[in-house]
């Protein structure tokens, strides 16, 4: 049987995430849209932003793994007793923290870029 409510509890918390986050990079093109004399590219705006939070996302993920060593020993042992090799478990863990610096600020940086875009096409003065 599942844990029913942690699995509720991660999808809400995925949804909100998503919801703040598109929120965020819609705001950035909303603010960009209401400047008289604008510079900036509003899709442009957005990659960076989403860049810079793809790293901050990136240097979180590789701290929690350092700083909660408990919760990755339950994640061997779960893996385990499905008879999955510890050793290959970690390793893959440890590849997909430290690839998520590459990944994930182009992720977001895509994202943001595509939002803001969207936040500065709706909201733009005619």
């Amino acid at each position: 049987m599942l844990p029913l409510t942690n699995l509720i509890e991660v999808t809400l918390s995925s949804i909100l995430s998503i919801a703040v986050t598109l929120f965020v990079f819609g705001f950035i093109g909303y603010k960009i849209s209401r400047k008289k004399k604008t510079v900036v590219k509003s899709g442009k705006a957005g990659a960076w932003a989403g860049i810079i939070a793809g790293l901050i996302s990136a240097v979180l993920g590789i701290l929690s793994f350092y700083l909660f060593p408990e919760r990755i020993a339950e994640i061997l042992q779960a893996a385990a007793q499905q008879g999955i090799d510890t050793n290959a478990s970690m390793t893959i863990i440890q590849i997909g923290i430290y690839l998520n610096i590459i990944i994930l600020p182009l992720i977001y940086a895509a994202i943001g870029a595509l939002f803001s875009w969207l936040g500065f096409f709706i909201f733009k003065k005619k």
